[in-house]
């Protein structure tokens, strides 16, 4: 126990279950950073001799980069593995999802970006004919949709309207007017979830205009339009109240 603090703190060696520390990390909170759910560590997280640390995934990735193997000449994931292992969550995410299995598609997208952030910055050094780059973006943006799609079915507003806004933000013109088009209208959707009107019918609009014959968006609009409405209407007869 270290007492440097102003409260006590517990320092802790981890020697294995770096999977267990990235899903804590992973938790959903809520006010005052809290957890949604209980993380219990029974018994101070001792594993007994031979006891399965329940850290080795089905599919054969592991959760940390850190901890994937490769060559002893190598220093890094070769970026052309990252792409495969991108592809492979990607995969595994759609069809989890296509099973309605959606907290288990966030998971599965959630480590196809951890590998493919591994490779953020592209230049001559790492990337002399631009190559790896549109592979990565082309790559990296439709696993963002997806997980957005996912938490918004599991109503996690907030982190919709981040992957969302990390889609809208990439400049590079491999992420196409159909992404663009999904990453507005997904993001509009959560802001009206959120009651952020305003945020809300500035995406659905935009969204319109890049794909007019698109129902669902036209539909959505309506419905921010409307608690707009409602919202001044409000407003509008508690102001006549106070002033009559």
């Amino acid at each position: 126990m270290d007492h440097n603090f102003s409260s006590p703190r517990l320092i802790l060696r981890i020697w294995t279950g770096s999977t267990w520390c990235l899903a804590i990390e992973g938790t959903p909170t809520g006010a005052q950073d809290a957890p949604q759910k209980p993380v219990v560590i029974e018994n101070c997280g001792e594993l007994q001799p031979n006891e399965d640390d329940g850290c080795t995934p089905a599919d054969g990735v592991p959760e940390d980069p850190e901890d994937y193997e490769i060559s002893a000449d190598a220093d890094d994931i070769p970026p052309q593995t990252l792409l495969e292992v991108g592809q492979k969550m990607k995969d595994a995410g759609n069809s989890e999802f296509k099973q309605g299995n959606l907290e288990a598609a966030v998971a599965k997208y959630t480590k196809g970006l951890r590998y493919l952030r591994e490779m953020m910055v592209f230049d001559k050094d790492n990337d002399p004919e631009d190559k790896l780059r549109p592979q990565f973006v082309t790559l990296r943006a439709p696993i963002m949709l997806n997980r957005a799609m996912c938490n918004l079915k599991l109503s996690r507003f907030a982190d919709v309207v981040s992957d969302c806004s990390m889609v809208l933000d990439i400049k590079d013109k491999e992420v196409t007017q159909k992404d663009r088009t999904k990453a507005l209208f997904r993001r509009g959707s959560a802001n009206r979830q959120l009651k952020q009107f305003e945020e809300a019918r500035e995406d659905l609009r935009k969204a319109k205009e890049l794909d007019p014959q698109d129902k669902a968006i036209s539909n959505e609009l309506v419905r921010v339009e409307t608690a707009i409405k409602e919202r001044e209407s409000k407003e509008k007869k508690m102001f006549t109240k106070l002033f009559s």
